[in-house]
């Protein structure tokens, strides 16, 4: 990318298709670029409980969904917005964080986690991505609601 504005999206499959709109959004009113980022979570910590960090076959970096490129794409060709996809391994928050500091990203965009007790689970594990970012970025980090759920 050059050296426009960045606005970098931390972007899943499963992600609801208001966290691309939102960051879509913002990089059109700022007139920015927008980076697009997938994390592959599970490559780099099982492989590096086998393989100590050291040259493999899995250094290869990992291809792109293609699906969620397509869902992608259909959605940013309609606009002017400069758009490039990323797919990069490790934990989500620091991966993150890393191309933020990369690429001199100007916000940083994450969705909330699905409701339910999978992701319940998957954050008590792993914690939260936006809440990781927001303690650990010198730069404002951007959390779009995927479901609303109503106050009790």
């Amino acid at each position: 990318m050059d050296t426009a504005d960045v606005i970098l999206l931390g972007i899943d499959s499963d992600q609801a298709p208001v966290v691309l709109e939102q960051a879509l959004s913002l990089a059109q009113g700022l007139s920015a670029r927008l980076l697009c980022v997938q994390v592959q979570t599970g490559r780099l910590v099982a492989d590096s409980l086998v393989n100590p960090p050291a040259a493999h076959p899995l250094d290869e970096p990992p291809e792109f969904d293609a699906e969620l490129a397509q869902r992608i794409t259909a959605v940013t060709e309609q606009t002017s917005v400069p758009t490039e996809l990323r797919m990069v391994s490790g934990d989500a928050g620091k991966a993150l964080a890393a191309v933020a500091q990369e690429v001199g990203a100007r916000v940083i965009v994450v969705g909330t986690r699905h409701a339910g007790l999978r992701s319940r689970f998957a954050e008590l594990l792993d914690g939260s991505v936006a809440v990781y970012l927001a303690h650990h970025q010198p730069i404002p980090v951007m959390v779009v609601p995927q479901e609303v759920t109503p106050a009790p």
